[in-house]
């Protein structure tokens, strides 16, 4: 994504990842904003600080970065449900319309403003009648696909390593449903998707 960058890490394995990208663009600006709640306090007390805090941080670097990275929205989902109820599981589904309705605002707020952001969601194995079919879903707020202008899925194929993106929703336009990328083109990156979704574009305006 193109800088200056803010990081706002939540997920816990983020050390090879943030470092890669330094030494990819040293001249890149990335600002690293880390988000952890510490559990010898109260539980529901330092969520809820955890995510005041984020929500402050977020509205700022939409505000003011060019590109937002939050570094896992499934996490993020699971801060706001301890922030409230001390937990992540047994929540009444009644409840889950706040939860939404938070992280709407955020998608919301960034549609808004001119900033690239991405909420990075986890995947985890889809279970028909307690057997995995090979396929996975969206782990956290399943809802950012209908919001969010567009959803993507990153896969690897484990026989040669090749890391691939497949464009599953974009309001932008349609027509790009079902595109794939692929790192054995050098192009499966986030200029070579805006070109895509923006063709009046060219990769120098998505590059630093």
């Amino acid at each position: 994504m193109p800088g200056p960058l803010a990081y706002m890490q939540l997920d816990a394995n983020y050390e090879h990842a943030l470092s890669k990208a330094k030494k990819a663009n040293p001249k890149k600006d990335i600002k690293h904003l880390r988000y952890f709640a510490d559990p010898r306090a109260d539980i529901k007390a330092a969520n809820n600080q955890v995510w005041s805090r984020f929500v402050r941080d977020f509205t700022y670097c939409v505000d003011n970065f060019r590109s937002v990275f939050v570094d896992t929205a499934t996490e993020l989902l699971d801060v706001r449900k301890l922030g409230e109820f001390g937990r992540t599981t047994q929540i009444m589904q009644m409840f889950y319309g706040g939860f939404y309705a938070d992280l709407r605002f955020l998608v919301k707020y960034a549609t808004d403003h001119d900033a690239n952001v991405l909420f990075v969601h986890r995947m985890k194995k889809e279970y028909v009648n307690d057997t995995w079919k090979g396929d996975y879903e969206l782990e956290g707020w399943r809802g950012v696909i209908y919001e969010a202008p567009i959803y993507l899925e990153h896969t690897r194929d484990d026989e040669d390593g090749t890391y691939l993106t497949t464009v599953k929703e974009c309001s932008q336009d349609a027509m790009l449903i079902g595109t794939t990328l692929s790192s054995a083109d050098d192009d499966n990156d986030f200029a070579g998707l805006a070109t895509r979704v923006f063709p009046d574009t060219d990769r120098s305006d998505w590059e630093d």
